[in-house]
């Protein structure tokens, strides 16, 4: 009887939230449990339930029973996770910024989590559109992409209303775009794209924000990965003055959920991605001396890794990051030489790598969007001293700097104190893992330490107060 009465009062209680249009959250009539997308939801009895699921395929839960209600072909959620997000979306919503922020529930400033959207319309020319309030009357357009920069730890959610997009014909400029995915609830392989694209002389490269890059060269194919819904990608085309991208012939892949880029397991810092990185392509035939899961990395002067890609039997490509000091994030000046190491899961050690490029891209110098194309790789065994990390302190300093060493170096390894206003040798002092360089004789001002061994060359700056 008891249980009878449960059932009644929560078959009235459905009507009435039904009825007064509730849609995301509901009070659980009884416990259980069950997966929405990527999440895990239980309840017990008289528990709020949320749709905790964030992807356009989601389907919610509501009341504890499962509710096919899925975009209902006029919404679509798009989950923004922290640093730089390639975003676009197949809902044609024609609604002005403002408006987007707030059926997304998020409130009209910075404090959204999103400090700043740019839109790439057209070739590859960035446009500030929101949330600053003097753009508040810039309407989404679905052809375009963007890029949105989140700076809070927790995912910011776009709640896009509005009519599914048709696939079609899209005609891109020649050099970089930026595409938008218009295949509803469809991802689509990269090698897809350069079919529907006719690519021979055409599409060269596709590259994502988060480390996936693809390149199409002299029929070649250096890696190959699922372009989702949700996101936008950088394209570049090299043929003038546009090449035509025929949607319509893509049937793509059913999207799923937990679909998200992951690093390769290394000793390496994880590069933080960036805007406009350096592609690097490795052909299968240039990577006779790798095994398989070997993994190269592209790293500052410094000891930065910046960019890395694994090895697993054909040929791939990576993306390398630049520097952005508003935002915090690490990497190579432009025209920085990149240097080479490949880490060895199997015997976990790590050896310098000489790579020989073709000299008619952009060779082994980080250039803003720049391209390099591996002609061939040469692991240099026996090679195996490398200072992974150092770590500077107290900065500013007083007396003393001390330097903590990861890694391992050669007894000859020193470090050098250069004044950076005249560019003065100081002191010299040979490294162990911990060493100590007493700096009370410098006058206050900047200055820079040079730690060197071998070919290796790692600087840092302290302020000497």
């Amino acid at each position: 009887m008891k249980k009878l009465l449960i059932i009644l009062i929560s078959c009235c209680f459905l009507s009435g939230a039904f009825a007064q249009g509730i849609t995301r959250q509901v009070v659980s009539p009884a416990g259980g449990n069950g997966t929405s997308g990527s999440s895990l939801l239980s309840w017990t009895i008289g528990e709020t339930v949320a749709n905790l699921g964030t992807s356009y395929s989601t389907t919610p839960f509501f009341q504890g029973f499962q509710m096919p209600t899925g975009y209902n072909d006029t919404i679509q959620y798009v989950t923004l996770h922290r640093g730089w997000n390639y975003l676009s979306t197949f809902i044609n919503t024609k609604k002005t910024a403002e408006a987007i922020f707030e059926d997304s529930g998020l409130p009209w400033s910075n404090a959204s989590g999103i400090s700043v959207v740019n839109r790439i319309q057209g070739g590859y020319n960035p446009t500030p559109a929101f949330p600053d309030p003097e753009e508040s009357s810039f309407r989404w357009d679905v052809y375009s992409g963007y890029q949105a920069y989140v700076h809070q730890t927790n995912p910011v959610t776009l709640t896009f209303k509005g009519t599914v997009v048709t696939p079609a014909e899209k005609t891109f400029p020649e050099g970089w775009s930026m595409i938008p995915m218009l295949i509803p609830e469809k991802n689509m392989w990269t090698s897809d794209f350069f079919a529907a694209a006719s690519v021979e002389d055409k599409a060269l490269l596709i590259r994502s924000i988060d480390g996936h890059a693809a390149i199409y060269m002299a029929g070649m194919t250096m890696g190959n990965f699922l372009m989702e819904v949700g996101g936008a990608y950088d394209v570049f085309f090299n043929e003038a003055p546009s090449a035509a991208v025929d949607f319509t012939e893509i049937t793509g892949v059913t999207a799923k959920a937990g679909n998200a880029f992951s690093y390769p397991e290394t000793p390496w810092n994880i590069p933080v991605a960036n805007i406009n990185p350096h592609t690097i392509g490795v052909p299968a035939d240039a990577l006779a001396s790798l095994q398989y899961g070997d993994v190269i990395g592209a790293f500052t002067a410094d000891g930065f890794c910046a960019g890395m890609g694994g090895y697993y039997g054909q040929g791939f490509a990576f993306l390398v990051y630049g520097m952005n000091e508003s935002y915090g994030i690490d990497g190579f000046n432009e025209d920085d030489q990149m240097n080479f190491r490949v880490y060895r899961p199997s015997t976990k050690e790590v050896f310098n790598l000489d790579v020989d490029f073709e000299a008619s891209y952009d060779d082994d110098i980080f250039v803003e969007n720049g391209i390099s194309i591996v002609k061939g790789v040469k692991v240099v065994e026996g090679i195996n001293e490398y200072i992974t990390n150092v770590d500077l302190f107290p900065n500013p300093a007083t007396t003393v700097v001390n330097l903590t060493i990861k890694g391992t170096f050669s007894e000859d390894a020193m470090a050098y104190v250069y004044s950076l206003e005249d560019g003065k040798l100081h002191s010299k002092t040979p490294v162990t893992a911990n060493t100590e360089i007493n700096v009370s004789n410098l006058k206050a001002g900047v200055y820079s330490v040079k730690i060197v061994d071998a070919e290796q060359v790692i600087v840092k700056k302290f302020v000497k107060k």
